[in-house]
């Protein structure tokens, strides 16, 4: 098992052994909490490492660039967006609304995946630069497959087509961020 994955289970048995020796108060069984603590720092370190690990491993050889890093999972995003708004005037609704949900699927879960890697390169406040006009489009994506879902066009068309600038939005941020980076 990766040491990644071991984090959040040494987290979660350290704050157990705590909480079972802090259980009988007023007299806590404080060598048992101190234990819990100390599995708990130990995952704390453990997680700082892993981080520090693949930060330098996607700086130095081996790239562990996404798509939405290359700026490449957004780009394509707001191209099958305005593909999708072409097609929305005149096409099925029920295949229109299987097209945006394998946009959401495809295109958008994607480059939200990427947050962590995202956040180590970037920093958090590039991230919500980056989040905020793609969350908005996502659910006007959202708005457009529910009323194609119940067979109503315009609504569909015009959720479409207002999502559209709230990804190129994010596409900016996302290439702003890269730049800022070089």
């Amino acid at each position: 098992m990766k040491p990644a994955a071991l984090v959040p289970w040494i987290l979660y048995a350290g704050l157990l052994v705590a909480m079972v020796g802090g259980a009988p108060w007023p007299h806590p069984n404080g060598l048992v909490v101190v234990g819990g603590v100390g599995v708990i720092v130990a995952g704390i370190v453990l997680k700082r490492r892993v981080e520090a690990g693949l930060v330098a491993e996607g700086e130095g050889g081996a790239s562990r660039a996404s798509d939405s890093e290359s700026g490449e999972g957004l780009a394509r995003l707001v191209a099958s967006a305005k593909a999708l708004a072409g097609d929305a005037q005149a096409g099925e609704l029920a295949g229109l609304a299987a097209r945006i949900e394998a946009l959401q699927s495809g295109e958008i879960a994607p480059v939200a995946n990427t947050q962590d890697d995202f956040v180590r390169r970037h920093g958090f406040p590039a991230w919500a630069v980056v989040m905020a006009p793609l969350a908005t489009g996502e659910r006007l994506l959202f708005r457009a497959w529910s009323a194609a879902s119940d067979g109503h066009r315009g609504e569909t068309v015009a959720s479409i087509a207002q999502a559209i600038p709230y990804f190129e939005e994010a596409d900016g941020a996302l290439r702003a961020a890269k730049a800022a980076k070089r």
